[in-house]
């Protein structure tokens, strides 16, 4: 083995993680249940687990070639040091004003009440038809198993000779898989003759995930709807923070982050169950590690930045514009190794194949399709117009189908 080989980063958790977000968000997560026969779902079934394969076997390979720029994975620069105190005490007032509110009935205007009664819907199914929420369960085995293999097992174990599939097949991914394909056909053969609905695939799954895991541990209430969007606020704030620090002290940085979280807009949604909080969140720890990447030449953090914008997509889409912009930013900014450009233009490859499954299903199944149309830049009431004319055909198209959540 070459020195290269020594010091090369060892990334075979980020493929681990990148397996787990797409068995829980297309396999775990009734993502086939569509308007089709039991044989269909069936197909479908089978088709997504050996794309979530195939899919993950692309990401290992593309982390396997991680490229190693002058002969080091470390920071260049020194690592900033842990945030202060001061910074803790900022974040800790704003959780406690957002404590009352929390508890507070849910908005009737805009989408609050759609978005809670979703994650809801998928709680209510998974608890009639799944013995004590299985689905919340698994996703806590799941990263239990994978934790503990990760970080509670030494070192010594990732020289097991334990069968191997193609090289791929690590410790790590020996557990996940094996027990992603158990919970999966539990969950398939117990919903594969359940109805379908629309809202199945309204949005991505992962917030209807969270909203059914947070009313499987505190129980059904508003701050059930809300806690996850707030521990998002605030996980935005703290990223904000550190990306700051990246190119300034830390008082500009404890400057930056409590304006934002105390910025009006940002309070007021930071205890709704909307979902702009997570889209901060995760466009923020996105571009935190990106940035970070490119700044100390680091394969490793250019790898968490693609790990977020991929949980990210599978919470709501337009997070995956990131990609797009950090794709400008490579083209404008000089100086950065070609080998990075090309190890980040992999990640997107593999990111924009992983995403294509759902784009395709919320496309031809969801009632809420994002169309593009130049009248929306011609002129104002034209828009308008034309969002609330495709609002009202979406909603005739639900009840004309009869469709009802699965009972």
């Amino acid at each position: 083995m070459t020195d290269d080989a020594l010091r090369r980063p060892n990334l075979t958790k980020f493929s681990t993680a990148f397996f787990l977000i797409l068995a829980i968000c297309y396999l775990l997560y009734p993502a086939w249940l569509m308007p089709i026969s039991p044989q269909g779902r069936l197909a479908i079934f089978t088709g997504l687990w050996a794309f979530v394969l195939a899919c993950t076997y692309a990401a290992w390979r593309t982390l396997l070639g991680a490229p190693l720029i002058n002969g080091r994975d470390n920071p260049i620069i020194g690592a900033p040091a842990a945030p202060p105190r001061s910074f803790w005490l900022i974040v800790a007032l704003c959780a406690s004003l957002h404590l009352h509110p929390l508890t507070w009935p849910l908005t009737t205007r805009g989408d609050e009440g759609t978005l809670a009664l979703e994650g809801l819907a998928v709680f209510s199914m998974l608890s009639r038809h799944l013995p004590g929420a299985l689905l919340a369960k698994a996703v806590i085995l799941i990263a239990a198993v994978t934790m503990a293999v990760l970080h509670v097992l030494p070192k010594q174990a990732t020289r097991i000779h334990l069968p191997r599939i193609a090289g791929i097949m690590k410790p790590p991914l020996q557990v996940a898989v094996p027990v992603c394909l158990a919970l999966t056909v539990a969950i398939f053969g117990v919903l594969h003759n359940r109805d379908f609905h629309p809202a199945l695939v309204r949005y991505p799954p992962l917030n209807k995930l969270l909203g059914a895991f947070s009313y499987t541990l505190l129980g059904v209430r508003e701050a059930s709807a809300r806690l996850p969007q707030l521990i998002f606020s605030l996980g935005a704030g703290i990223y904000l923070y550190k990306l700051v620090r990246l190119y300034r002290d830390e008082r500009a940085s404890i400057l930056a982050s409590a304006a934002f979280l105390f910025c009006p807009i940002v309070f007021y949604f930071g205890n709704l169950a909307n979902m702009e909080p997570g889209v901060l969140f995760f466009c923020m720890a996105s571009s935190y590690y990106f940035l970070k990447g490119l700044q100390e030449s680091s394969s490793k953090d250019l790898a968490a930045s693609f790990l977020f914008v991929t949980v990210g997509f599978f919470y709501k889409q337009p997070v995956a514009f990131c990609l797009i912009i950090f794709a400008l930013h490579l083209l404008c900014r000089r100086g950065i190794h070609p080998a990075l450009k090309v190890f980040h233009l992999k990640l997107s490859a593999v990111f924009i194949a992983a995403a294509c499954p759902w784009l395709l299903i919320g496309s031809k199944y969801g009632w809420r399709n994002y169309v593009f149309s130049p009248s929306n830049w011609a002129q104002a009431q034209l828009a308008f117009k034309y969002g609330a004319s495709g609002f009202s055909m979406g909603k005739d198209r639900a009840l004309r189908s009869g469709s009802r959540w699965p009972s």
